[in-house]
């Protein structure tokens, strides 16, 4: 084989296998969401991109009376969500740290700077931490995204950790209500 047959040979089975974990990892998630792997562990689902609302509800109910705290909050989170879907704003930047460029959030941004002023630090963070995750997972997309995440590291979770975690669920028993439910559904005398 010559180098550039080679090469396109080894992109197009690199391309295969990422498209294998990608659908692999779909299933894995259909499954979470029926709740076909029991109780999430530390391995579990995150939607990324998705805005904290209690840092908004904790500083709404200082700054407004106990009667419109709750819907305020709704509302300031319902609208930083559609702020974050906004392909025109993008207030992030790009600094070169240590010879490669990194993104990083522009701190001199209008919307964000205002944010911060009248709401305080645990709604901006709770911002910019969804921007950072609709950046980082679907910059494309502008929305949400649902992934297996590992929430004691707090990072998206591998394959093998997601299979140790259904392993040991079983080993413990703790799918034999699920699977018994399962069963029931296949021969026609339950339901799911």
């Amino acid at each position: 084989m010559e180098e550039a047959e080679l090469r396109s040979y080894s992109i197009n089975k690199e391309r295969e296998l990422n498209d294998e974990l990608g659908a692999a990892r779909k299933v894995l998630i259909e499954g979470m969401q029926r709740g076909l792997l029991g109780a999430p562990t530390n391995i579990g689902l995150k939607r990324l991109g998705q805005i904290d609302s209690k840092p908004f509800e904790d500083a709404c109910r200082e700054r407004f009376p106990p009667e419109k705290a709750e819907s305020q909050a709704a509302a300031l989170t319902s609208l930083w969500m559609q702020q974050l879907s906004d392909p025109g704003w993008y207030p992030i930047k790009m600094i070169e740290v240590s010879e490669s460029l990194q993104e990083v959030i522009d701190e001199q941004d209008e919307k964000l700077q205002k944010l911060r002023q009248e709401f305080g630090e645990e709604p901006y963070k709770a911002v910019v931490t969804a921007l950072m995750e609709i950046n980082e997972h679907n910059a494309s997309g502008r929305y949400t995204v649902t992934e297996i995440w590992n929430f004691r590291e707090n990072r998206k979770a591998s394959l093998k950790e997601v299979i140790e975690d259904i392993m040991g669920k079983i080993e413990r028993g703790d799918l034999s209500d699920i699977m018994g439910r399962i069963t029931r559904a296949d021969t026609g005398s339950g339901s799911v």
